[in-house]
């Protein structure tokens, strides 16, 4: 399943839409379903705040290997983010001490199994895995 959204804050709903029925008719269990749904969102929201700011889109694709939900999240971007390389936050710290931002990715990292990245030819590229209990 594939599918496009104008990279805006206002897109959220249609991609809230497209997910949820994606993950139903892919019949991935509850909890592998909320884990990948806060992910894309997180994902998606970063994309649009923090991405090059441009009108291109973000594309989504789902897909269920067996015992594995694929995810990706793709987008025109000239210069690569790398949210696998993100530092971990440290989260001992009280929170005047910590840094601004991060914690969006370290919630994706505690919910999905695997993250990788991907730039190339002017394309950004987030695959995550979700390991599926059969």
């Amino acid at each position: 399943m594939l599918a496009s959204f104008r990279k805006s804050i206002s897109s959220l709903d249609a991609v809230f839409a497209f997910v949820g029925t994606g993950l139903d008719e892919l019949q991935i269990p509850r909890e592998a379903s909320f884990a990948a749904q806060l992910a894309i969102e997180e994902l998606f929201t970063n994309m649009v705040k923090y991405g090059c700011q441009t009108d291109d889109e973000v594309g989504i694709s789902l897909r269920r290997d067996v015992n594995r939900l694929v995810v990706e999240l793709t987008e025109q971007a000239d210069i690569p983010f790398d949210p696998t390389g993100a530092p971990d936050v440290d989260l001992s710290l009280p929170l005047t001490e910590r840094k601004v931002g991060g914690l969006g990715i370290h919630l994706i990292r505690s919910l999905i199994d695997e993250m990788s990245y991907t730039h190339g030819d002017g394309q950004s590229r987030i695959t995550l895995i979700k390991n599926l209990e059969l």
